[in-house]
C-alpha cells in the first residue's frame, strides 16, 4: 500500500480510539467544573438531574458516533482504493462535532447550555414521530408509542423550563440552528470562519446525491470506463480537514467535563505540526 494511505488510515485509527482513552480515564464531571456549575446551577429544579444530565448524553453519543465514523474511514482507506463514500462520512464527523461545541460553548450560561441539549432531544424524537409515521403508518402502534414518549418528554420539558414554544421549537429563547450556523459557530472557534463554510459547502456538494461534482475525482479507467480515483495527498488532506472539528469537539469536552487534556493535546501536536 502506498505509504501516505498507510499514514493516514493510522491516524484516524488513533483519532478513533483517543476518545475512548479520554472517556475511559475520566470517572465522571471533575469538581469543579464547567458540568458540575451547570448542575449546581440547576440543583433543585423538579427534573433534576435528568435535565441537566442531557449534556453528558450528547458528549458521550455524538462522540461515539465521530469516533466510529473516523474508523470507519481509516477502513475505507486502509484497503488501497478509497471511493466517493469517505465524503459523506467526512460531512457527519463535521457536522457532529459542531453541534456538539454550539451546545457547549463556553461563553454560554447555564441555562443556555442546558436548554440547546434538551432542544436537540425534544426536535429528535419529534422527527422520530414523523419517521414512523411514514415508514409504519399514520395509526400504526410504533408512531403511537414515540408520540406517547414525544408528549411525556414535552411536557416534562415544559414543567422544567419557564419559556417552551413547540412552533417554532424554542426553550427559554434557544431555538435550533441552521446546520451553516453550527459550521460558522465551530469555524469561529477555529479561526477562520469562511474557510470552514467552504470546506462544509464542499462536503456537502459530495454528498448530495445524486451530484456530477465527483468530476473532481473521476479519472478514465480500464476499458475506457469512468473510476473513482483520489489521491494520496488529497484524500490526507481532507481528512486533516475533518479531524479538525472532531478533535475541538474532544477539547470542548474535556475542558466542560474538567478532564486532563494531554493526549489530546498531543494529537492536535501531530495534526497541527503535519
Amino acid at each position: 500500500m502506498n505509504q501516505s494511505l498507510q499514514d493516514t488510515a493510522d491516524l484516524l485509527i488513533r483519532c478513533s480510539e483517543l476518545r475512548n482513552r479520554l472517556f475511559g480515564a475520566g470517572p465522571g464531571p471533575a469538581r469543579p467544573s464547567g458540568a458540575t456549575r451547570d448542575f449546581d446551577a440547576f440543583d433543585g429544579n423538579e427534573t433534576f438531574p435528568d435535565t441537566s444530565d442531557r449534556i453528558i448524553v450528547c458528549c458521550d453519543y455524538w462522540t461515539v458516533v465521530t469516533a466510529d465514523q473516523l474508523r470507519s474511514m481509516s477502513i475505507i482507506v486502509d484497503s488501497g482504493i478509497p471511493g466517493f463514500a469517505i465524503y459523506p462520512i467526512m460531512r457527519s464527523v463535521i457536522e457532529h462535532s459542531a453541534w456538539l461545541c454550539w451546545i457547549l460553548d463556553e461563553k454560554c450560561s447555564a441555562l443556555q447550555r442546558i436548554s440547546r441539549a434538551n432542544l436537540a432531544y425534544l426536535n429528535t424524537v419529534k422527527q422520530r414521530i414523523n419517521t414512523a409515521s411514514l415508514i409504519y403508518g399514520r395509526d400504526s402502534e410504533m408512531k403511537n408509542s414515540i408520540r406517547a414518549d414525544y408528549r411525556t418528554f414535552r411536557d416534562e420539558i415544559q414543567r422544567t423550563f419557564a419559556n417552551v414554544t413547540l412552533d417554532p421549537m424554542t426553550i427559554e429563547g434557544e431555538a435550533l440552528p441552521t446546520p451553516t450556523a453550527v459550521i460558522d459557530h465551530i469555524g469561529a472557534v477555529m479561526g477562520n470562519q469562511a474557510q470552514w463554510k467552504g470546506v462544509y459547502k464542499f462536503y456537502c456538494e459530495m454528498a448530495n446525491h445524486p451530484s456530477l461534482n465527483v468530476a473532481e475525482i473521476i479519472k478514465p479507467g480500464t476499458s475506457g470506463y469512468s473510476a473513482i480515483q483520489i489521491s494520496p495527498e488529497t484524500l490526507a488532506q481532507n481528512v486533516k480537514a475533518t479531524i479538525g472539528p472532531y478533535l475541538w469537539s474532544l477539547h470542548y469536552v474535556c475542558a466542560y467535563l474538567g478532564w486532563p487534556t494531554e493526549p489530546l493535546d498531543l494529537m492536535f501536536a501531530e495534526v497541527a505540526d503535519d
